[in-house]
């Protein structure tokens, strides 16, 4: 399969834990930020100046709720509390495009039981170390 082009459809990505979909995504995110180190002196002619600071990373995502699923909500709850590092990877799963991969643990996780509605959770992953970035061979 050829690398995906143009447009990408966000149904084709999804956050996977090693190889494991997390299933029953509904929306995922990648963030990226940086703390800048305020360099600023009198000779700086009233204007900030910074230089890159610490990076860091996470990923967020919104699921369904499925007793089914390969790496669901039970396997969320279980990380979080033995306080387990994982291998999340935001990826189409489409060979020649652009995986990221980052050692995380759950920071926040939450499971919704709304009236007349389907269960569903949300889990948020904070990275750990450097955000790794390759083609899916």
């Amino acid at each position: 399969m050829a690398a995906s082009t143009g447009v990408i459809n966000g149904n084709t990505i999804g956050l996977y834990i090693g190889t494991d979909l997390i299933a029953l995504g509904k929306s995922s995110d990648l963030n990226l930020s940086m703390s800048p180190i305020d360099v600023t002196t009198k000779d700086s002619a009233g204007k900030t100046e910074i230089i890159n600071g610490l990076t860091s990373f996470s990923f967020n995502g919104e699921f369904l709720f499925d007793n089914d699923s390969t790496w669901g909500w039970e396997d969320v709850f279980d990380a979080w509390l033995a306080g387990t590092l994982l291998t999340v990877v935001d990826q189409s799963g489409t060979t020649g495009d652009v995986k990221y991969t980052g050692s995380c643990y759950i920071t926040d996780a939450t499971k919704t039981n709304p009236a007349n509605d389907v269960v569903g959770f949300t889990a948020s992953f904070a990275g750990t170390s450097a955000l790794a970035k390759a083609t899916i061979a």
